[in-house]
């Protein structure tokens, strides 16, 4: 019952003539709007809903008691919406709006859902009941806080004290494989990794343990000692394998130390890959053998009962990691634990260089949660942009890689919508725009229009031939129509055929014969003409190739 929208451009408020779109109204009614373009398309969707925290005054608190909604609610429910509870209230708000969100998705999409205690509970099962149960991937931890401040005392008083918050993750398609690229976070050093390699030749390697190589480095081993990592007893110089990992945390030359020498500190591990045939024969003890093969390289060995093992370089490990301060380190593949966010939290009011109070993310999650599904020719999606920082992360990432990402936004109140979020898109396009990515230099400002169709299903009185022949096209072909080209009555072409809308006065958009000799378009071989009704005889538009579509009847509802 949600009516079809049409977009009008804010030629004052845009910027350039990117596909960037930031649309200013209701966010169920501005993804209606966006169907006919965007169905099937949209590869990431993140959303920072408003939180339930129990207040009447919510934003979208209004939204329960409209028509559509209260219909909606007696139809399938039988409930009377004033005898809703807040939650109830909550969800109606959300059902419709992840419903559409759904179907933009492409097949392979993803949708990240930002919540907190108060209901993902029941967020999960309306993403369950619309996604499917299959769907579902896993629930993000965030570390927003740390116990600190006012929260110290709440703490000290036996309180459970709230530093999280959560993002809910499904897949349109059921996968969990979501990820097209790992994320990183600094690790604790692993005292697995505790031999040394030294190369001898043909890719042979002598092999000595990691604690002893490092007492022969005089240097470091007197700043070990001076540190109370190592020391000199009876036997001479003395390291334990259990300093390292505490050594390499406290201590930077030492750390330094085992960066540079990553490529020669290996683990050993039980061979997992590699069958007996292709495993060389007459390998000694202490030693490390490349064993090349067509789809990657090996270093193997034996232990101390002949069976052959693995060896892992470190420097496998060793990267610059995805944390808040990008520390050079050894790292481990991040999973649903996403920590140290508390530090971007501390610098959230200068991100973007607007003021928004009403519970701002930090981009670097935005950005790192963008490029860890999406390609450089995907659309990301937030229909609840606020102060716009996934607009803000799409350049960002943009930026970062080279790619032509591009941003659809929705906020629903004016002084936002205007006052911060295109303010603070505008900043961001100053700080990040690249001549090589043209979507970096821009965003159309929309506002939702009249509907399409009237009470009794007729095209709608506003709307314009360019308004109604971009419809019929882009639902035609999936093609954005090229407005520099198009001129009543012709559209487009796409596909060997040109597209043609008769629309002037209601009730005058005929099709006759001279109308259709005057059609040129490209020349295509097809044609494809919208109008109101056709006098043209059936024997003369097979002749001539021609389809004809009836004005209102055959246009694609969404």
């Amino acid at each position: 019952d949600v009516p079809f929208r049409l977009l009008k451009r804010d030629s004052k408020l845009s910027v350039g003539d990117s596909e960037n779109l930031l649309i200013k109204g209701d966010n169920l009614e501005a993804l209606k709007a966006l169907m006919p373009y965007y169905v099937g398309r949209v590869k990431c969707i993140y959303i920072d809903p408003p939180y339930n925290t129990g207040q009447e005054s919510w934003q979208y608190n209004d939204n329960v008691n409209s028509p559509e909604i209260r219909r909606w609610l007696e139809q399938r429910t039988g409930v009377n919406a004033d005898d809703l509870t807040r939650h109830d209230k909550w969800l109606c708000m959300m059902y419709p709006r992840i419903k559409l969100l759904k179907e933009l998705l492409t097949e392979d999409g993803v949708i990240f859902v930002s919540i907190d205690n108060n209901e993902i509970h029941h967020l999960r099962m309306l993403m369950d009941a619309i996604f499917g149960e299959s769907s579902f991937v896993t629930v993000i931890h965030v570390q927003m806080s740390v116990v600190q401040g006012q929260k110290v005392r709440a703490a000290k008083q036996g309180n459970m004290v709230k530093n999280g918050e959560y993002i809910l993750v499904y897949s349109k398609n059921n996968s969990a494989n979501i990820g097209l690229r790992p994320l990183y976070d600094p690790s604790a050093y692993d005292g697995h990794y505790s031999i040394f390699i030294e190369p001898l030749k043909n890719g042979e390697y002598k092999e000595r343990s990691l604690p002893e190589m490092i007492c022969e480095n005089d240097a470091l081993f007197q700043a070990l000692c001076s540190a109370g990592f190592a020391k000199v007893t009876g036997r001479g110089r003395s390291l334990s394998m259990n300093d390292i990992p505490n050594a390499y945390m406290a201590f930077p030359a030492f750390r330094d130390f085992i960066h540079k020498n990553a490529d020669r500190i290996v683990r050993v591990h039980t061979m997992t890959e590699l069958d007996d045939s292709e495993i060389p024969k007459g390998m000694v003890r202490g030693r490390t053998y490349t064993l090349k093969l067509e789809k990657r390289e090996y270093l193997v060995g034996i232990d101390s009962k002949g069976v052959v093992k693995q060896r892992f370089r470190l420097s496998d490990k060793v990267r610059k990691a995805d944390d808040y301060y990008n520390t050079y380190s050894v790292t481990n593949i991040r999973g649903d634990w996403w920590s140290g966010f508390y530090l971007d939290m501390g610098n959230i009011n200068k991100e973007g260089d607007v003021q928004f109070l009403n519970g701002k993310k930090p981009l670097r999650l935005i950005s790192q949660l963008i490029t860890f599904v999406t390609n450089s020719e995907d659309i990301i999606l937030d229909s609840f942009a606020g102060s716009g920082t996934t607009g803000h992360a799409v350049l960002n990432v943009n930026k970062t890689d080279g790619g032509n990402r591009r941003f659809v936004l929705v906020e629903m109140e004016d002084q936002v919508a205007e006052k911060i979020t295109a303010k603070r898109l505008k900043n961001a396009i100053r700080s990040l725009h690249t001549k090589s990515n043209p979507n970096s230099s821009g965003f159309q400002f929309m506002r939702l229009d009249a509907t399409l169709f009237d009470a009794q299903g007729d095209i709608n009185e506003p709307v314009t031939w360019i308004d109604l022949a971009r419809y019929v096209f882009f639902t035609d072909t999936q093609r954005d129509m090229n407005e520099k080209k198009a001129k009543s009555p012709y559209v487009g072409s796409h596909s060997d055929t040109d597209y043609f809308l008769l629309f002037k006065e209601r009730g005058k958009n005929t099709l006759t014969r001279e109308t259709l000799a005057t059609m040129k378009g490209t020349g295509a071989p097809l044609r494809v003409v919208y109008a109101d009704r056709c006098l043209v005889p059936e024997a003369i538009l097979e002749k001539t190739q021609t389809t004809f579509k009836q004005i209102p009847y055959s246009l694609r509802l969404f």
